[in-house]
């Protein structure tokens, strides 16, 4: 099982850091929501953000595939859409505050348990 889930950290194309991305930009959806951004502004603001960050892990050489890298910005949008425009459904705006900290809570724990993976990967390469 230990293998299955450090392999699903790093994938070709879709990975569990695309859940990451994902994430973020729900969160940065329900941010939106809660400081009443517009959809425009804030998704632009989420691209260039997830695009700045794709090229701060090339600067940093975080080796990864050139659609992996496309698929995580494409998440942060998804994730992004999704949440701006279903969450007002719900016709509860107190609810935007708390499902932003919420996703902010659960991309600590994402972070975390994919950074610590990551930090054993390239332990082990580095014994090689």
């Amino acid at each position: 099982m230990k293998k299955i889930i450090e392999s699903a950290w790093e994938g070709r194309h879709f990975d569990l850091w695309a859940l990451v991305h994902f994430c973020s930009g729900a969160a940065f959806g329900a941010g939106a929501l809660f400081f009443a951004l517009s959809f425009q502004t804030s998704f632009l603001i989420l691209i260039i953000a997830a695009i700045l960050w794709e090229v701060f892990e090339i600067y940093k050489e975080i080796k990864e595939f050139r659609l992996n890298r496309a698929l995580d910005v494409l998440a942060a949008g998804i994730g992004f859409g999704l949440l701006y425009f279903f969450l007002p459904l719900l016709n509860l705006p107190r609810l935007y505050l708390p499902v932003f900290l919420a996703l902010v809570c659960l991309l600590a724990v994402l972070n975390y348990l994919g950074w610590r993976n990551y930090k054993r990967r390239t332990k082990k390469m580095d014994k090689l």
